[in-house]
């Protein structure tokens, strides 16, 4: 996730409560938020 694309309209506790209202499952939900970055930044 890349909360800074849309600053300053959305702040970071605003993505993230919307994220949490996206009823996805532990699995994509941790891809949603940090795995999928790690693959595409090679973190």
């Amino acid at each position: 996730m890349a909360p800074g694309s849309n600053f300053p309209q959305l702040s970071l506790s605003r993505c993230m409560e919307q994220a949490g209202e996206l009823g996805l499952s532990d699995e994509v939900r941790e891809k949603f938020l940090r795995a999928n970055a790690q693959r595409v930044f090679k973190l």
